[in-house]
């Protein structure tokens, strides 16, 4: 009898130690889920974050590049400016320069 109760003990607390066991499993499994799910997440920000990134440099080079076209557009516009500038003043030094003559012989005439 005493052997018996012996066994029953012993059996009783292998039970009691599995079902330990088998609550520390399951609560290692759920804390593997969540850490899982919590990666996954992180994985997918990542992922997000690194699209908006690419996005963003995308918009900066093209802003870039108008800024440089622009650039070159208005050191155009003031390169033909110049010029015009200085046809416009050799133009006038020249009709000063007729009506200079024009004077000079019209006063030898008079």
């Amino acid at each position: 009898s005493r052997g018996l109760q012996s066994a029953r003990a012993e059996a009783s607390a292998g039970a009691d130690e599995l079902a330990t066991a088998r609550e520390t499993v399951t609560a290692q499994e759920t804390a593997l889920r969540r850490l899982e799910e919590a990666l996954e997440s992180e994985v997918e920000a990542r992922r997000a974050a690194e699209r908006e990134a690419s996005e963003a440099r995308e918009g900066v080079a093209k802003r870039d590049g108008m800024l440089s076209f622009v650039s070159k557009e208005v050191e155009s516009v003031k390169s033909l400016f110049a010029q015009k500038e200085v046809a416009m003043e050799a133009e006038a030094e020249r009709k000063l320069a007729a009506r200079g003559a024009e004077l000079a012989a019209a006063h030898e005439a008079a």
